[in-house]
């Protein structure tokens, strides 16, 4: 199901730049929908209508958030096309990404996990979201496809 509008980004904000701290509370006392892993999840809560932009974000360490992660970037796929996934790493790690969900090469795959060894990343949860993103990413048309976008700095 394609949205009627041109093509919606998923874009992270910095929301701190502009706006002061009791701003920042309300805001997110208004906006914020918390979403928990596990059976009761279901990612159609979200209301997608009218939206180009996405702002996701999670608790670092916590068991589950990939399985979040992935069910709200196929959600937000299917009912408002987004089509592009800012990944928290760097440029080059993004193009590695982008390159192994296009062939598969569990190699590519491999040197990214290693290369994030002795940080929360490395663990097998992290390594299987983007083996499961890669496999769904594959199944659809080549002009469907997620794109990775690394926007963190490279280390």
């Amino acid at each position: 199901m394609r949205h009627s509008c041109a093509r919606p980004l998923a874009l992270a904000v910095l929301l701190g730049a502009t706006l002061s701290a009791g701003e920042i509370e309300t805001y997110l006392a208004r906006h914020l929908q918390k979403l928990e892993p596990g059976e009761g999840f279901d990612a159609d809560l979200l209301d997608t209508a009218g939206k180009r932009m996405f702002l996701l974000g999670e608790t670092h360490a916590v068991a589950g958030n990939e399985q979040l992660d992935l069910a709200l970037l196929r959600y937000l796929h299917r009912t408002a096309g987004v089509r592009f996934y800012l990944s928290e790493g760097g440029y080059a790690a993004g193009e590695l990404k982008n390159r192994y969900l296009a062939n598969g090469d569990e190699k590519l795959l491999d040197f990214l996990t290693d290369q994030m060894r002795g940080s929360p990343a490395w663990n097998r949860e992290n390594r299987d979201f983007w083996k499961r993103l890669g496999e769904w990413n594959r199944g659809l048309p080549p002009a469907d496809r997620v794109r990775v976008v690394g926007v963190d700095v490279e280390h």
